[in-house]
């Protein structure tokens, strides 16, 4: 983070003033819990370019790492207000986020299907299996598990078909536990070797977290707690360096 501010102070200081580099500098501090800092920052790129829609993506974020839910759901819905394809993605994203920490599943529900609906729309295949993985989650969440399923499978087929291999990763995952709170014991570890062979056959060889995790889920539902514990420990130690709250470190912990 230190250096990355260096950088950042560097080209307003010597080259010029830029919105775009204070809004990099407010997700810095943001990163860091350093909400004041970021808001100051979000302030100054308002004045730059007061109409762009980062200014309530990034104010909007602000408020919600600080628990002001009701300043934070002003400032997304500012997002579906405008004709930025990008801005309403980003807005029905954090709507969607907003209501489920509430327990307003049906609201969040709704925000998602706005976002299936925008991305095959606009052909954005990256966009739409995003958006049917979290309506996976928030099924499997609430126990609906074979629109859990129905879910994961839209957005698997959509990941093979466009060659996104980091959602297909995150589809097998969230496949595989799908199966493991059906207690579809044999599903579930098809799932999971499926998962270990994509990744291994990738480049990204830290992502075999996921297999761990989904293993040590697995393993918790058979009652081998001391397998459970040690998968989830290799899967620790194969996370990258967190550099955005949306990276889901959480979900190892």
């Amino acid at each position: 983070y230190d250096k990355a501010r260096e950088v950042l102070a560097f080209y307003l200081s010597d080259i010029r003033d830029s919105a775009y580099v204070r809004f990099n500098l407010a997700d810095n501090y943001l990163y860091q819990g350093k909400y004041d800092l970021a808001q100051a920052e979000a302030a100054k790129a308002f004045s730059l370019v007061p109409k762009h829609y980062f200014n309530s993506l990034i104010k909007g974020d602000v408020y919600y790492y600080k628990e002001d839910l009701i300043n934070a759901e002003k400032e997304y819905l500012k997002l579906l207000e405008t004709e930025e394809p990008k801005a309403y993605e980003e807005g029905t994203k954090r709507l969607g986020a907003l209501y489920l920490l509430q327990g307003m599943f049906e609201k969040s529900r709704e925000q998602v299907k706005q976002g299936i609906a925008l991305a095959g729309m606009l052909g954005e295949t990256e966009w739409s299996s995003w958006f049917h993985l979290y309506l996976a989650y928030m099924h499997l969440k609430s126990n609906n598990l074979e629109e859990a399923l129905k879910e994961c499978d839209d957005a698997l087929n959509i990941t093979v078909e466009a060659g996104i291999l980091d959602r297909q990763r995150e589809a097998l995952y969230f496949k595989g536990r799908v199966y493991t709170e059906m207690k579809f014991k044999d599903e579930s570890q098809k799932t999971a070797d499926e998962l270990k062979e994509l990744i291994e056959n990738g480049m990204n060889r830290k992502a075999m977290r996921l297999y761990y995790h989904l293993i040590g889920m697995i393993e918790l539902e058979k009652e081998n707690f001391s397998v459970a514990i040690e998968s989830f420990n290799q899967a620790l130690t194969l996370l990258p360096s967190q550099f955005n709250p949306d990276d889901g470190q959480a979900l190892f912990i």
